[in-house]
């Protein structure tokens, strides 16, 4: 029988920040709920459905063990077990002591690899978005959450700054950081400024044109003031469907970058009757376009 080769959940830099927690001995304690905090920096998700599950079939032979941080103040944060804290808050037993695993940690960073190492199991994965905010928080994702934010941008919460399709994103920025925020500025003051959908495969198209080519900023920027998602779709059709009206159930969702990006180039080509965008560049991405 083969055995499959197991992934691990901590990368080399992550498990150098960690290794003073990891290797410590376990010691449990009995602690109150309200002697808990929690740190949203790196903790928010989509809980309310689960929370509300705990909350209303609540068995105590289910609460299990809370994992949490012990920082140098003495002050306790949950870094597992929030979504039960919060379940048992809302059905008033905020003073019920509960059975927690302390590591002391020196700051959030380590907390959030903490998170991110408890919640990386198939049965229990965060959300991509969750784990990179994670990562970002403890300065191991090469700068990709100060990136988005420096945009104006959000990875986690329900706000409109909130990037949807983040796994697109994401690609963008391992495809080429600054052309990412030269897109992410871009459809900001654009499709953003005129609340328009914006979506991950559309960012990451737009930063395939930004990776083509120089000086197309104002080009792009243009091009997105005159071009709403609804007649961008128009040219994607045109460019991929040769106009046929069934392109969006045959286009793969991970395919629509590279024929956003081709929409793009061949209408500013044919605007400025020249080569404004590297078409040929265009076409030798494609492959490191799709979303793996």
């Amino acid at each position: 029988m083969r055995i499959r080769k197991v992934k691990q959940q901590l990368d080399k830099d992550e498990r150098t920040l960690l290794e003073s927690v990891l290797c410590q001995d376990a010691v449990f304690k009995d602690i109150p709920l309200n002697k808990l905090y929690v740190d949203y920096s790196y903790q928010t998700r989509p809980r309310e459905q689960l929370l509300a599950q705990i909350a209303e079939q609540f068995s105590s032979a289910m609460l299990g063990t809370l994992i949490v941080s012990k920082r140098p103040d003495g002050t306790m944060w949950v870094c597992d077990g929030v979504t039960r804290k919060l379940a048992l808050e809302q059905r008033g037993e905020a003073g019920r002591e509960v059975r927690c695993q302390v590591l002391n940690c020196t700051d959030a960073k380590q907390e959030a690899l903490l998170f991110k190492f408890y919640n990386g199991s198939a049965r229990r994965a965060v959300p991509l978005a969750s784990r990179l905010q994670a990562e970002g928080i403890a300065g191991v994702d090469h700068g990709f959450l100060n990136l988005v934010e420096q945009c104006g941008f959000a990875l986690v919460g329900s706000t409109n700054r909130t990037l949807k399709g983040i796994g697109y994103v994401y690609k963008a920025f391992n495809q080429d950081p600054e052309a990412l925020k030269k897109a992410l500025f871009a459809l900001k003051s654009t499709w953003w400024a005129s609340r328009l959908k914006l979506d991950g495969n559309t960012i990451l198209g737009v930063t395939l044109v930004y990776c083509s080519s120089r000086n197309v900023d104002a080009d792009v920027r243009k091009f997105l003031e005159h071009t709403p998602p609804d007649k961008l779709d128009e040219l994607i059709n045109t460019v991929w469907g040769g106009g046929k009206k069934s392109l969006k159930a045959k286009l793969h969702p991970s395919s629509r970058p590279h024929f956003v990006a081709k929409a793009i180039g061949l209408s500013l080509n044919r605007k400025r009757h020249g080569r404004v965008v590297n078409l040929d560049r265009l076409d030798e991405m494609r492959i490191d376009a799709v979303l793996q």
